[in-house]
């Protein structure tokens, strides 16, 4: 049976974003002002990125390493800070609407983003050149890649959840089942099952 370990305290602001650190010893949440807490410790950390954005943050996500943080805005652009020294490495401005989620790969080669206009990237993380770029014409509400980095995956408006194989790209057979657009999916570590929640 699962409990709560740890309570905050209530948010004045919607909670946008949630990602884990490392090896889960801290859990950051962003909110759409912009502040980021450390809720494994309940403290507000944004004053420690001092460059971070003005703009309304809407998704988020560490890469592997722990080392980069990724931060995708309500206005398309997408953000890289340096976690130590809290200052930003870089900026993608493909992105012509807001973003809504964002998904490293395992080994951290590839970061894939979504927007509400359905347009879903795969960028390189050495490079910051893209990858793949699909317009899957109806937002997408979440992206992953599989816990193995054999897939990646993605659901929104388009009611189904769509998968392409990694590095060749080659779409995959679409999972169907629900009637309404689909907001959030989770892979087991197996990739042998995956769950959706959606809005039918």
């Amino acid at each position: 049976m699962r409990h709560s370990v740890r309570s905050t305290r209530p948010y004045l602001s919607r909670v946008v974003g949630l990602a884990l650190v490392g090896f889960g010893l801290h859990a950051l949440s962003v909110l759409a002002s912009t502040a980021i807490t450390d809720i494994t410790v309940n403290r507000a950390v944004a004053s420690e990125l001092a460059a971070f954005p003005e703009t309304s943050v809407e998704a988020l996500a560490f890469s592997p390493d722990s080392l980069t943080l990724a931060c995708g805005l309500s206005d398309g652009q997408l953000q890289f800070y340096d976690v130590q020294s809290r200052s930003v490495t870089n900026q993608l401005t493909l992105h012509e609407s807001a973003i809504t989620a964002l998904s490293y790969s395992p080994d951290g080669q590839w970061l894939a983003s979504s927007d509400v206009s359905g347009r879903l990237i795969v960028w390189d993380t050495a490079t910051g050149g893209v990858v793949m770029s699909w317009d899957l014409g109806s937002a997408v509400h979440d992206v992953a890649f599989s816990p193995q980095g054999t897939w990646l995956a993605c659901v929104g408006d388009m009611r189904s959840v769509l998968m392409w194989e990694a590095g060749t790209w080659e779409r995959l057979p679409a999972i169907n089942g629900h009637t309404g657009p689909v907001y959030s999916f989770a892979i087991s570590p197996e990739e042998d099952l995956l769950v959706t929640g959606a809005g039918d």
